[in-house]
């Protein structure tokens, strides 16, 4: 996608059949994770492979083993199932015990190096692709790590269901959670009922941690027959704009891109539709104002993260100048809400019409001087930037027509525009 396209709001299951087993689970997770934090068939300098897939996205890795294996009455074959599971586990201590970086190879940005001491999560997949056997585990402790099984179908439905680095995340976690509880829990069904509870408990497993449960077939059928989950799913369409952001980032070109696309890439679903529509709104508001300055703005704060919207007349003459304003916006902001020391900027055209531009920016300041508060006092003294603000509070519930509030997630925001 070029930086100019008008990137959509929806986006369609992907259904991927892969000529490998390797590359239909590559391909999935380049869909989720985007192609910037999956390393394809990483090796070491000797060329032995380290594993099958890895996903880096700061301090966490995910190191899968991906196995096309065939059925033997009905199952796997116990040894080249534990093989799978032996791979794994050395894949992470020989990572972990290493002292020196890793040297991987990205397709956007060349050779790089991963410092294995900055490491301070990681999660083992064993991806079986194959046909699926009569049963399979859903998950398993080596050495006290947990390994996470995931089969062909539940490959595909899980990357689909929880398509953020934040979303899979959550569920890796909270899987660990409950098999390090004691609990005793039966899956029948497969991943999909695990699934299934899990999203109708307000994602977690706080309800399975202690004695004896079994989930049957018919969780997830229920699951995905709720009202509550299409309504969900209409109402997630919006966030998929959120993410062709994130594409544009990547293929803008700018220097340090990555860093950039990493900070939009944070943020989950339920996050990403309300930034979405914060951002859209801002656009629509924009469209329509007329007053001094002639530039839009608007920021939200959202979990601990302040983003700067920053609409401008048509760009094409003044890019850099827009640019610089977005920065010297996203300052200022850093000023006013102190207790946020990260600044997310985006700016783009006020204009409805035709295929916008986008800037972005990323601002870290870990700590607000005193030389920081004169130098914005000077900013609006000067500028009058971010002084007229009106405030507006919402919150945004994953499942809006639910009817118990205990299980739903909701995503807080403070928003403010330009007057």
């Amino acid at each position: 996608m070029k930086p100019s396209e008008q990137p959509p709001v929806s986006k369609h299951y992907f259904r991927l059949k892969g000529e490998s087993a390797e590359e239909f689970v590559y391909e999935l997770a380049t869909k989720t994770f985007l192609v910037d934090w999956c390393y394809r068939n990483p090796k070491w300098e000797d060329g032995k492979e380290i594993c099958d897939l890895l996903v880096a996205f700061d301090d966490v890795l995910i190191i899968w083993q991906i196995k096309d294996l065939k059925l033997h009455e009905g199952q796997y074959k116990i040894g080249k199932f534990q093989k799978n599971l032996r791979q794994l586990v050395g894949a992470q201590r020989n990572i972990l015990n290493r002292q020196t970086a890793i040297l991987l190879s990205n397709p956007r940005r060349g050779q790089e190096a991963l410092n294995p001491r900055t490491i301070s999560e990681t999660y083992l997949v064993s991806a079986i692709v194959g046909s699926e056997a009569n049963a399979t585990p859903i998950s398993a402790s080596v050495n006290g790590q947990v390994i996470h099984f995931l089969t062909r179908e539940s490959v595909e439905l899980v990357l689909n269901e929880l398509d953020t680095i934040r979303d899979f995340l959550d569920y890796l976690r909270s899987k660990e959670k409950l098999s390090r509880s004691g609990a005793s829990i039966m899956v029948v069904g497969g991943e999909k009922q695990l699934l299934g509870a899990y999203l109708m408990s307000a994602r977690n497993f706080s309800n399975y941690e202690r004695g004896e449960h079994v989930l049957l077939p018919g969780i997830w059928e229920k699951c995905v027959g709720a009202r509550e989950y299409a309504d969900r799913k209409e109402r997630n369409a919006v966030s998929y704009y959120w993410d062709n952001l994130i594409n544009i980032a990547h293929s803008s070109g700018v220097p340090h891109y990555e860093i950039v696309a990493r900070e939009l890439a944070r943020p989950n679903r339920l996050e990403r539709r309300t930034l979405s529509k914060a951002f859209l709104d801002g656009k629509k508001r924009a469209a329509e104002w007329v007053g001094d300055p002639q530039s839009y703005r608007r920021t939200v704060i959202l979990n601990g993260v302040t983003y700067c919207f920053l609409y401008s007349e048509d760009s094409s003459p003044n890019r850099e100048q827009r640019f610089s304003e977005l920065q010297v916006m996203s300052f200022v902001a850093r000023g006013i809400y102190k207790d946020n020391p990260n600044v997310v900027g985006i700016a783009t055209e006020k204009r409805q019409d035709d295929p916008p531009t986008y800037d972005f920016c990323f601002m870290p300041l870990p700590e607000w001087t005193a030389d920081h508060q004169k130098r914005m006092d000077s900013i609006q003294a000067r500028t009058g930037m971010l002084k007229d603000l009106k405030y507006g509070w919402t919150v945004e519930k994953e499942y809006t027509t639910l009817e118990k509030e205990p299980l739903d997630s909701e995503a807080e925001s403070l928003g403010s525009g330009e007057r």
